[in-house]
Parts: structure tokens; C-alpha cells; sequence
């Protein structure tokens, strides 16, 4: 049995409030949300501005920076549009259930996108003034993804 087949089940018996409330709790007491916000607290330099321009700054080159920048920005790429379409659909499942389950779900869901989000304005502010091509690509496709915030009406962010 897969993820996606609880939650199916879960869908499908909406009105059993009892299976809601026992597959959530379950969720909860074995730990599985705890893995949302894991890169925070392992990479926490990601996720500081101040933190993460020392580690920069320590760079040997423009260029040594500009691959740091790019394999962290990279990192973002992958997992962004994902993460994007996860919360959406955890959002329309939440309005169409307004389960405990899919409220898990929404959480895991913004939680995640809230890291990347987080991530790509901590690049986008290193990135702002540097007058190199590259660097300038990599702006303003930080300002394209932190436009989407508006677009989608993400309210967490």
C-alpha cells in the first residue's frame, strides 16, 4: 500500500471522521512530519541571510562564488515546481475535505515550499548587485519564481 492509496482511501470515506482522525494522529505519533523542515536544521546557513553571505564571502573568486551560487540555486530548481504543484493540490484537497488528513498534507506541502521559498530570496539578495552575466541569470529567474508567490496567491509566504 502506497501514500497516494491512504490517501485515496482517505478521500473516499470523507465522512468517516474516525479514519480522519486515526490516520492523522498517525502521521503525527510516528514522526513522518518531522522530515519538513529537516534542511533547516542541518543546513542552517541556507536559511540565514547573514550566515549564508559569510560562507560566500569566504569564497576564493567571483567565480568559486558563482558555483556555489549555482549548485545552490540548482538544488532550489529541483525540487521548486514540484514542491509548487504539491501545495496546490494540497490546497484544493484541503477546500474540497477539510480533512485533519489533508490539513497534514497542506502543512507538509507549505512547509517545503516554504524552505525553497526562503532559499531563493537568500539568493536572489546575493545575486542582486553583481554585475556578471551569469549572476544576473540567475536574479532574475529568483524574481521569476518569487513572483509565482503572488500568482498563486500563496498566502504562507
Amino acid at each position: 500500500m502506497t501514500l497516494n492509496d491512504i490517501s485515496q482511501a482517505v478521500y473516499e470515506n470523507s465522512s468517516n471522521h474516525s479514519l480522519d482522525e486515526e490516520l492523522t494522529q498517525a502521521m503525527h505519533d510516528s514522526g513522518y512530519l518531522d522530515h519538513i523542515d529537516i534542511d533547516r536544521k542541518v543546513n542552517s546557513f541556507r536559511y540565514n541571510y547573514d550566515q549564508f553571505k559569510l560562507m560566500l564571502d569566504t569564497t576564493s573568486s567571483q567565480e568559486v562564488m558563482f558555483e556555489v551560487l549555482s549548485d545552490e540555486f540548482y538544488q532550489v530548481c529541483l525540487g521548486f515546481s514540484a514542491r509548487l504543484q504539491s501545495y496546490i493540490n494540497g490546497r484544493e484537497n484541503h477546500r474540497k475535505f477539510s480533512l485533519k488528513y489533508t490539513e497534514a498534507e497542506l502543512l507538509i506541502a507549505r512547509t517545503m515550499l516554504q524552505c525553497l521559498y526562503d532559499r531563493i530570496v537568500i539568493i536572489e539578495k546575493c545575486t542582486a548587485n553583481k554585475n556578471f552575466s551569469g549572476f544576473k541569470d540567475i536574479n532574475k529567474a529568483c524574481n521569476d519564481m518569487l513572483k509565482l508567490n503572488h500568482s498563486y496567491n500563496l498566502k504562507m509566504l
